[in-house]
């Protein structure tokens, strides 16, 4: 469950960073 949160996280900033 940590784990899967910290990726989802990951994933969002990477997403506003290449918006």
């Amino acid at each position: 469950m940590k784990r899967g949160g910290k990726e989802k996280k990951k994933k969002k900033k990477l997403r506003m960073e290449i918006t």
